[in-house]
């Protein structure tokens, strides 16, 4: 077990401590608890041919910039196309993910690619899954909730 920073980055920085320098890392949000195997194999997959790989899936709703008030009152819509939703887990090459993060932290850096693009490496994109949800709202964990139950009863 490792201690938790304040942040992502200051808790990904001291589980680093922990890694040799070569091999492959994965970090992964505890709060992401439906990943899939077919995901984490075509994500190690790309790792052997890539240094930083990381899944996502693309915007599928329409996408608003709301400025001055958050109750909508003044937005713009915003091209979803390219857009892309980051999930994880995010495979690194041990020492470059070590690398990158030696750096300061930022408040921009808030994914482990962010960190390592900072640092100069390029991160491939792979397709992750749209049932890697993130679980942040009581409305997610009851959405979890229902596909467990969904995909632990056998359909």
């Amino acid at each position: 077990m490792v201690s938790g920073g304040i942040t992502r980055f200051h808790s990904v920085q001291n589980a680093l401590e922990y890694v040799k320098s070569d091999g492959i890392v994965a970090v992964h949000d505890g709060v992401r608890p439906l990943v899939g195997t077919d995901l984490l194999a075509r994500l190690f997959a790309a790792a052997e041919a890539h240094e930083a790989v990381i899944p996502v899936v693309p915007v599928s709703e329409s996408v608003r910039r709301v400025s001055g008030d958050q109750e909508g009152e003044m937005s713009e819509p915003v091209d979803r196309d390219g857009l892309v939703l980051v999930q994880t887990p995010q495979v690194f090459r041990a020492d470059i993910l070590k690398e990158a993060y030696r750096q300061p932290f930022r408040p921009s850096f808030t994914d482990d690619a962010s960190v390592v693009e900072a640092a100069g490496h390029t991160v491939k994109l792979v397709p992750g899954e749209r049932l890697n949800i993130k679980v942040t709202t009581p409305d997610d964990l009851s959405l979890a909730d229902s596909l467990v139950r969904l995909f632990s009863s056998g359909l």
